[in-house]
């Protein structure tokens, strides 16, 4: 019988030595296939601007050297994020790369003219997809158009000479270009949108040409000029206060604003400038001299305002008679600040301010589970790992969490992230030293686990007994 019942003692300490082996990987986070080696991914760009990032020129200091303007008007970037900025009265147009540092310029800073290597007063500038840069050189009444390393190619319009007719235009003031190289140009003087092919041919036009009017087929001094991917056409019609917005045969759609009433509520512009559409179809307008850019959604409904309505200034929460827009393709906006002499750029900026606590900052634990207490401004989403390799799926933000350590006694690290609609941050991490309890329970294991295990070795010591008793 001794021998009998050492058999069975023998078969529950394999039963729980089994169980022992099991639960640290049991107790582990739960991790996906997906989980392994995350990478660090730039997510599309919701339409939102809530942060400024960083300023382009210097503020209210107007010069000529490369890290001034005096007077830029417009703006526009290419696919790979290079910044144009057509600088009226120096006249020139500044290159900058994704980082905000100066590249080259195109034009002769300073000096007006009428030959290629000249600008007068140019105010509109705009990039086609193979990175050809166009330049509203408004003084001469023409657009010239620049190869991707700023090499002159051709040139819509008749230089210094102004008229009416299709190969002509009077005091241009922006251009758009659509995906198939279209090039629409707000010819504002003669109150018209131009239409021309990727050679500089003409093509059609918007509006009624030398006829200003507050209808929907005429416009009064058309000056920015937009169109989103489908097409449609997006005109700040600058005299009547308004946006006008057509398909892309030239119909028109609606109007954004209040014709030929200025205001600074919602539902209303004073001189509007520029205008610009991103990816989603959301229109954002230079509202020049309500000192803002008003941002509405791809049905003209207004969604918020960048800047103080109504309130010139010079910091970063204001604009000094804004004129033109642009949008990058991982989604930060750039406004021409023109009376400020510089370009503002706004974005989402990376979530700051992480902060990791275990167990409110403890220095030992006798538990493998744990309490971590978070904080991260600008945070949408976050994940942990135990290894700072291997982390957790992405869940929503929150300031706890509910956290299991690796189960071998020593120092341990957490480490967390976070992360916003496009950036995600560095991880952060903090540590604690895990002690198992000296009794009450096996190493590592919390009572109730080595209590399941007794039971279940117990219920197995007399299925062995009844079967014994039987024999």
């Amino acid at each position: 019988m001794k021998r009998i019942q050492y058999k069975i003692l023998l078969a529950l300490v394999g039963t729980l030595l089994v169980l022992i082996s099991t639960m640290p990987a049991m107790l582990q986070p739960i991790k996906s296939e997906s989980d392994k080696g995350q990478e660090n991914v730039v997510r599309p760009q919701v339409a939102s601007y809530p942060d400024y990032c960083y300023t382009i020129g210097t503020t209210s200091v107007s010069g000529s050297d490369n890290a001034h303007f005096n007077m830029a008007t417009q703006v526009a970037v290419n696919s790979s994020g290079d910044l144009y900025v057509a600088d009226e009265l120096n006249h020139r147009v500044q290159v900058f790369n994704p980082a905000g540092v100066y590249q080259y310029t195109i034009g002769t800073a300073g000096t007006p003219g009428t030959d290629n290597a000249h600008f007068n007063y140019p105010q509109g500038v705009a990039v086609n997809a193979s990175g050809h840069v166009y330049v509203v050189d408004s003084g001469n009444h023409r657009v010239q158009v620049f190869d991707n390393v700023g090499n002159y190619q051709y040139t819509i319009g008749n230089t210094s000479n102004y008229g009416a007719d299709n190969t002509h235009l009077n005091i241009p003031i922006d251009v758009a270009v659509n995906a198939t190289g279209y090039a629409y140009v707000a010819d504002s003087y003669n109150h018209r949108v131009q239409v021309f092919d990727n050679a500089g041919n003409y093509q059609y036009t918007i509006g009624v040409s030398g006829v200003s009017g507050s209808d929907n087929i005429t416009f009064d001094t058309p000056y920015g000029v937009a169109v989103n991917v489908t097409g449609n056409v997006y005109v700040a019609d600058y005299k009547n206060n308004r946006v006008q917005v057509f398909d892309k045969a030239g119909n028109y759609q609606y109007t954004i604003g209040v014709t030929g009433e200025s205001g600074n509520d919602n539902a209303h512009f004073n001189y509007p400038l520029g205008v610009e559409v991103n990816v989603t179809g959301h229109l954002y307008v230079a509202d020049t001299f309500n000192h803002r850019v008003q941002v509405f959604d791809n049905a003209g409904t207004y969604q918020y305002t960048i800047g103080v309505t109504g309130e010139s200034g010079n910091d970063n929460a204001h604009f000094y008679e804004p004129c033109g827009v642009a949008i990058n393709g991982t989604g930060h906006l750039y406004v021409a600040d023109t009376s400020n002499d510089r370009v503002q750029v706004f974005g989402v900026l990376a979530p700051t301010g992480l902060v990791i606590d275990i167990n409110g900052g403890a220095a030992e634990t006798g538990s493998i589970s744990v309490t971590l207490t978070l904080s991260a401004s600008g945070a949408t989403e976050m994940c942990f790992s135990n290894n700072g390799t291997t982390y957790t799926t992405w869940e929503p933000y929150n300031t706890t969490k509910a956290w299991v350590l690796d189960s071998s006694p020593g120092m341990k690290t957490v480490y967390f992230k976070v992360r916003n609609s496009v950036y995600e941050s560095a991880p952060v991490s903090d540590t604690i030293t895990y002690t198992p309890p000296s009794g009450g329970g096996i190493p590592g294991f919390p009572l109730v686990v080595l209590l399941a295990a007794i039971s279940l070795g117990t219920l197995s010591l007399r299925l062995r007994i009844k079967r014994i008793s039987l024999t």
